[in-house]
């Protein structure tokens, strides 16, 4: 059975972002702070409408997220996959799913993660810029189907 992604939908899907963006924040080049029960109760209820947020399954059972935030004509991308699902196809399958959706995005990636910096230049990804220790890539025009 190959990777599902479906929207992050029950209370449970967001508690399994929760822990996941929590067990995996040093990768993250924003807000890398632990988020409690509470803050993301808040931002389930009240999520902008910007954000998309996204489950992935593999053999049924959740292995990771994708985060969408439409920003003017580009979307930013965030995936996350569990270190028990990592080298399965999990997050090259969310970026093809992003970029079937959204035809401009954008990652900002920690310089230092050589593995996400591969994924995203496998999967058609350019560096365009860097500043204290990230870097911006985007996905080239025309090389969405490369994604895919």
């Amino acid at each position: 059975m190959g990777v599902a992604i479906r929207e992050a939908r029950s209370a449970l899907d967001f508690e399994y972002v929760r822990r996941l963006r929590n067990a995996n924040r040093g990768f993250l080049t924003g807000d890398a702070r632990r988020i409690g029960l509470l803050r993301q109760l808040r931002f389930w209820l009240r999520r902008p409408p910007s954000i998309d947020l996204y489950v992935a399954e593999l053999d049924g059972r959740r292995c990771g997220y994708l985060l969408l935030r439409r920003d003017g004509d580009t979307t930013w991308i965030t995936e996350v996959v569990d270190a028990r699902h990592r080298g399965r196809g999990v997050a090259q399958a969310m970026i093809r799913f992003a970029a079937a959706r959204r035809p401009h995005l954008s990652a900002e990636i920690l310089s230092a993660n050589e593995a996400s910096l591969r994924l995203h230049a496998r999967a058609g990804f350019e560096r365009v810029g860097a500043a204290d220790g990230r870097e911006r890539h985007v996905l080239a025009a025309g090389e969405a189907s490369r994604a895919a």
